[in-house]
Order: C-alpha cells, then sequence, then structure tokens
C-alpha cells in the first residue's frame, strides 16, 4: 500500500498531483496552513478512481476539539464513496465522540490498519475535555496525565487486572442488587472484554417527591459495537434480568443501521425492582425507532431537538413509563431552567439532553434535562444537591459527568447524579 504526503501552491497544482498517482492512499496532516484546502481535497480524490483512502494526522495546532467536528461530514463523505479512513492523533474515545455511534462503526470496518500510522506519533491534540473526563487516570491516549504521547486508546490486560483489584463489593441493603452487580463487574473486566467500551454508572438520587426516584440504582452502557457483537451483549443480559422479555425485544431491533448504543439499568425502592432498557440510534435511523417500539406520541419537529433514543422502565413484566431522548443546545434549553435560577449558558459543554417522560399509556408525564458538567460547572448547582461539599471535593475520583434535573408541574421533582466510582470504603466502586 502506498501512502502519499500532498504537496501543492493551490488548488490547480493539487489537481494535477492527484491525477498523476496511481492506486494511493493520501497522507494528510490537518493544521491551521492547509486545512482550508481539505474540503477540495476530499471532493477531488473522491472522485478519482486511483485514490482508496486517505488517512489524516490531526496536528497538535488543533488544541480545541470543537475545532475538528467538520471532519465528521467528510469522513461520512468518504466512507459513503467506498473510501478507506485513517485517524491519528486523537485517543480513540475523542474519534467515538467526533463521529458518532453509527458513522464510528462503518469508520472502523474500513479504518487504514495501524501499520501506515503517520511517523511522529508523538504529535498530539490537548483536549480540554481531557482534564475533567473521569477515564483520564486510566487513559492511555493524549488525554493521560503522564503526557507520554499518543498510544493507541484501548485498556489493556494489566490495567483490567489493577482495576479488578480496586473494586469494593457493591454494598447496599439489596442483596439482589449486590449480586448483579458482582456479575456486572467480572462481565466488564473479563479477559476477552477490555476493548469492548462498556462501562457501568451509580446514579445517586436526590428525591423531591417523584414516584420515580430510586435510591439503588446502577447503570450498565455498551457502545460501538459491530453488528456481530450485539449477540454476546444480549445473551449476557439475559442471565442477568429479570424482565428477559424485554431483552428479547430490543435484541430483535438491533442491527448497525439502528442501534449506536444499548443500556441497561436495575433499581430498587421498598423491595421494589426496576428494570430500564434502552436503544439509542444514529440520526440516520432516528423516528423509526418510535415505531419500533410502538410510540404513538408525536414528537416535537424541530431542529433544536434531536431524537435519538427511546428508553423503558419495567417492573413485574409491565411497562410503566417510556423516556425519549433528545440532544439540545445550551441556548434552546435555557428558558426551561430559568425558573430554578439555573443558567446552563455558564456551563462549559453547549449540548446536552432533554428527556420527555411518558407514562404506561404513552402520555406525557415530565421532563428532564440532563447536563453535561466538568468540575468547574458543580459550583452552578450547588443549592440543589444534598452533601454537595462531598461531591464537590471528590468530584474527580467520583467521576461525575452528568446532572439529571426532572421537572414535573413546573417542579423539581428528583435530581441524579451519575458517575463512576466511590471513595467511601463502605460504598460500592464501579468502573
Amino acid at each position: 500500500m502506498n501512502l502519499k504526503k500532498v504537496q501543492f501552491k493551490d488548488e490547480e497544482s493539487l489537481k494535477k498531483q492527484l491525477d498523476k498517482e496511481q492506486n494511493f492512499h493520501l497522507q494528510f496532516t490537518i493544521c491551521k496552513k492547509n486545512n482550508k484546502y481539505l474540503r477540495s481535497i476530499v471532493e477531488q480524490c473522491i472522485v478519482n478512481n486511483n485514490f482508496y483512502g486517505i488517512s489524516f494526522q490531526i496536528d497538535k495546532e488543533f488544541y480545541s476539539f470543537n475545532n475538528l467536528f467538520y471532519l465528521n461530514e467528510l469522513i461520512v463523505k468518504l466512507l459513503s464513496a467506498g473510501k478507506r479512513i485513517g485517524l491519528w492523533g486523537i485517543p480513540e474515545c475523542a474519534i467515538r465522540m467526533l463521529l458518532g455511534g453509527y458513522v464510528y462503526m462503518r469508520f472502523i470496518q474500513n479504518r487504514i490498519p495501524e501499520e501506515y500510522i503517520f511517523d511522529n506519533t508523538k504529535i498530539k491534540v490537548f483536549l480540554l475535555e481531557c482534564e475533567n473526563c473521569c477515564e483520564r487516570a486510566l487513559c492511555l491516549g493524549v488525554g493521560s496525565k503522564n503526557k507520554d504521547g499518543f498510544k493507541p486508546h484501548y485498556i489493556s490486560n494489566k490495567i483490567v487486572q489493577e482495576r479488578k483489584t480496586k473494586h469494593k463489593v457493591f454494598e447496599m441493603t439489596s442483596a439482589h442488587l449486590c449480586s448483579k452487580y458482582e456479575e456486572f463487574i467480572r462481565y466488564c473486566t473479563s479477559k476477552d472484554n477490555y476493548i469492548t467500551n462498556r462501562r457501568l454508572y451509580f446514579a445517586t438520587n436526590i428525591d423531591f417527591g417523584s414516584e420515580h426516584s430510586y435510591d439503588a440504582r446502577f447503570i450498565f452502557m455498551c457502545d460501538f459495537l459491530m453488528q456481530k457483537d450485539y449477540k454476546k451483549e444480549f445473551d449476557f443480559l439475559r442471565k442477568q434480568c429479570i424482565n428477559t422479555t424485554y431483552v428479547d425485544y430490543i435484541d430483535s431491533m438491533a442491527c448497525i443501521e439502528k442501534i449506536s448504543q444499548i443500556a441497561y439499568s436495575i433499581a430498587e425502592k421498598n423491595n421494589v425492582l426496576r428494570e430500564s432498557f434502552y436503544i439509542y440510534s444514529p440520526e440516520s435511523y432516528g423516528s423509526n425507532l418510535l415505531k419500533d417500539f410502538e410510540i404513538n406520541y408525536c414528537i416535537p419537529k424541530s431542529n433544536d431537538m434531536k431524537f435519538i433514543g427511546v428508553g423503558i422502565d419495567v417492573i413485574e413484566e409491565e411497562i410503566v413509563s417510556y423516556k425519549l431522548y433528545f440532544r439540545s443546545s445550551s441556548s434552546f434549553l435555557a428558558s426551561y431552567l430559568e425558573p430554578f435560577d439555573l443558567d446552563i449558558l455558564r456551563v462549559n459543554a453547549k449540548l446536552h439532553y432533554m428527556v420527555l417522560r411518558l407514562d404506561k399509556d404513552q402520555n406525557y408525564l415530565a421532563y428532564k434535562i440532563e447536563i453535561l458538567i466538568t468540575h468547574q460547572d458543580f459550583i452552578f448547582f450547588k443549592k440543589l444537591i444534598d452533601n454537595y461539599e462531598y461531591f464537590d471535593a471528590n468530584f474527580e475520583e467520583l467521576g461525575i459527568y452528568n446532572i439529571a434535573i426532572e421537572i414535573e408541574r413546573e417542579n423539581i421533582t428528583k435530581i441524579n447524579i451519575y458517575h463512576r466510582n466511590y471513595l467511601n470504603e463502605k460504598r460500592p466502586y464501579a468502573i
């Protein structure tokens, strides 16, 4: 396989360069100097039959992750034209965020192999998001605290074994949830699973009188899988779930065109166990998920609310509520939080989530705003959070990444803090 560096003075010289090459992969460093030519390069390469693919190296000048989002559109065009892609200089987690689930799955199926990586592997992009990433202590990519240069972002066997020694028993009053959590830990850290993107989260609940509040809950998430790999996930969930009918139901939908992420959670309150099942989809599939779940609710037709997923809450084989997930901007969500003296525009992240909760008959009940936060943002929610000082002091170790505020009849009825682990030895640890 040939890798050719692009050398040109203007777009005309570029065209001549490309026309004379035979059976080549293009090597292109994205930096301020040549970034303006990139769209033209992609358009010319797409129609060039001698061109098989392009390897992008992200230069350190592109220090902000926000500078890279335009690559999504270009990579989609290249993939749609049957071209192969390489993308180097940012960790795998950043590539997943950049492309989204469906495009990422297409990307890794057509990725230029690692042996064709650029010579200068120490060029790296500093992502501002890395400062507060709950994976930073374990990151082997550019977000690593030791800053030792770019490495592929996956979790090695050594890291898996170190993680196992740190996990404490999931100590809570529910023996059932304790047992379940241990099974999920073993599955997520098993030797043959360490590269797959699986995570466990806890939800600390602050209840203001919601019937949907649960004081004991953990969440399992798995995303960016190849179509053939979903069978293993669903087989595992069938062994662990109470309401296996809904695992079968979601399994029947699973294919690369429909799913970018699956999730499962189990919660307990007053000896009642509630399971939740989630599917998140690429925008290309979008509202078709409503038909799959036989949901008749008319979702808002708005550019400010991008429909991305469905969740169902199940108790004793019966659906008790539905949740519809939308991706929305801070500017759109700001007015919903103004009555509670919360200014989401001060939060660093600019994209968050709006969730509509429906009852079992698919009537609207409440809405929830899930806010992606960094430590610097946490103080804006101080007045809402019990034991704020504990969470604030241990923010990074706790791996807090999201605050969800649920509003029903113009009142906040509950708040969830989503996080990865606890410092307290008598509390559970999670990956």
